[in-house]
Protein backbone atom coordinates (compact mmCIF):
# COMPACT_ATOMS: atom_id res chain seq x y z
CA UNK A 1 0.00 0.00 0.00
CA UNK A 2 1.48 3.63 -0.64
CA UNK A 3 1.15 6.57 1.43
CA UNK A 4 -1.46 7.64 -0.99
CA UNK A 5 -4.08 4.63 -0.08
CA UNK A 6 -2.68 4.75 3.97
CA UNK A 7 -3.60 8.28 4.62
CA UNK A 8 -8.07 7.71 4.22
CA UNK A 9 -7.80 4.96 6.42
CA UNK A 10 -5.25 7.15 9.22
CA UNK A 11 -7.89 10.31 9.05
CA UNK A 12 -11.43 7.83 9.49
CA UNK A 13 -8.78 6.05 12.72
CA UNK A 14 -8.49 9.24 13.98
CA UNK A 15 -11.26 10.80 13.99
CA UNK A 16 -12.62 7.56 15.39
CA UNK A 17 -9.93 7.91 18.04
CA UNK A 18 -10.56 11.31 19.35
CA UNK A 19 -14.77 11.25 19.01
CA UNK A 20 -13.78 7.88 21.78
CA UNK A 21 -11.90 10.26 23.45
CA UNK A 22 -14.05 12.90 23.66
CA UNK A 23 -17.02 10.58 24.94
CA UNK A 24 -14.75 9.63 27.56
CA UNK A 25 -14.43 13.02 28.76
CA UNK A 26 -18.01 13.67 28.83
CA UNK A 27 -18.32 10.90 30.93
CA UNK A 28 -15.56 12.11 33.41
CA UNK A 29 -17.69 15.63 33.14
CA UNK A 30 -20.53 13.86 34.42
CA UNK A 31 -19.29 11.99 37.52
CA UNK A 32 -17.31 15.18 38.58
CA UNK A 33 -21.02 16.96 38.31
CA UNK A 34 -22.40 14.55 40.58
CA UNK A 35 -19.27 14.29 43.24
CA UNK A 36 -19.90 18.84 42.89
CA UNK A 37 -23.23 18.09 43.75
CA UNK A 38 -22.69 15.67 46.41
CA UNK A 39 -19.83 18.28 47.48
CA UNK A 40 -22.27 21.45 47.90
CA UNK A 41 -24.79 19.51 49.73
CA UNK A 42 -22.10 18.50 52.59
CA UNK A 43 -21.16 22.15 52.65
CA UNK A 44 -17.59 21.51 51.18
CA UNK A 45 -16.92 24.65 49.52
CA UNK A 46 -13.18 24.13 48.59
CA UNK A 47 -14.13 20.58 47.19
CA UNK A 48 -16.85 22.18 44.81
CA UNK A 49 -14.91 24.42 43.63
CA UNK A 50 -11.88 21.67 42.59
CA UNK A 51 -14.84 19.47 41.10
CA UNK A 52 -16.19 22.75 39.20
CA UNK A 53 -13.12 23.95 37.74
CA UNK A 54 -12.31 20.12 36.82
CA UNK A 55 -15.71 19.64 35.07
CA UNK A 56 -15.32 23.06 33.29
CA UNK A 57 -12.02 21.15 32.23
CA UNK A 58 -13.59 18.40 31.50
CA UNK A 59 -16.49 20.21 29.29
CA UNK A 60 -13.54 22.21 27.54
CA UNK A 61 -11.21 18.86 26.52
CA UNK A 62 -14.58 17.14 24.79
CA UNK A 63 -15.67 20.33 22.61
CA UNK A 64 -11.74 20.33 22.08
CA UNK A 65 -11.56 16.96 20.65
CA UNK A 66 -14.83 17.39 19.10
CA UNK A 67 -13.46 20.00 16.88
CA UNK A 68 -10.36 18.26 15.91
CA UNK A 69 -12.89 15.11 14.80
CA UNK A 70 -14.33 17.23 13.09
CA UNK A 71 -11.92 18.31 10.90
Amino acid sequence: MSNLEKTPFQLKFMAKSLHRQAKKAQNDENVEKIRLKKALQQGNNDGARIYASTTIRKKIESLNLLRLASQ
